[in-house]
């Protein structure tokens, strides 16, 4: 029997290649057996649900253009459906409601009551980023008969240096 070190014993060419094909198959078994004993997987995705409604009152414009300024009282309802995988990643999609009243600081303006509704996205990446987008719609209809649709699209992006790039737009 040949002992030389990384040559297999002299045998014919077919029972080399007999030989060759067992020890490859062999190798391919015992990796494939050892490859799905070392395989982990990832813990499932976690989902919960959190809503929460709140009234406050500030002094502001009634819409995101702008406009004279009310003490508007607002009840907002907030719900998330949040997703956070074992990877580090998080994913919240949020539909706010809004019922608003005002009262203008200048007397000689009509008072105002409007509903806001909009859906975001919020997403975070295990490296730090995050990106924010926000699309809503408000509606408001003043004592003097005036009717006001409004409507908003905002984005941001935090980069994992803590950079912020956003824009919003009120059209």
């Amino acid at each position: 029997m040949d002992v030389t070190v990384g040559r297999f014993p002299r045998v014919g060419d077919r029972a080399r290649h007999s030989l060759l094909r067992t020890a490859a198959a062999t190798a391919f078994v015992l990796c494939g057996a050892i490859g799905i004993a070392g395989t982990s997987y990832a813990d499932p995705a976690q989902h919960s649900t959190e809503t929460f409604t709140d009234t406050f009152t500030f002094d502001g414009p009634v819409t995101c253009d702008g406009g004279p300024i009310y003490t508007l009282t607002d009840t907002i309802t907030v719900t998330d459906s949040i997703v956070t995988n074992s990877g580090g990643r998080l994913h919240v999609r949020t539909t706010l409601t809004q019922s608003i009243s005002g009262i203008p600081l200048d007397p000689s303006l009509p008072t105002v009551t409007a509903t806001s509704e909009g859906h975001g996205t919020f997403n975070t990446s295990p490296q730090g980023a995050a990106a924010q987008t926000f699309v809503g719609t408000t509606t408001a209809q003043y004592s003097d008969g005036t009717h006001v649709t409004t409507r908003e699209v905002s984005h941001a992006t935090v980069t994992p240096g803590g950079q912020i790039h956003s824009f919003s737009r009120c059209n």
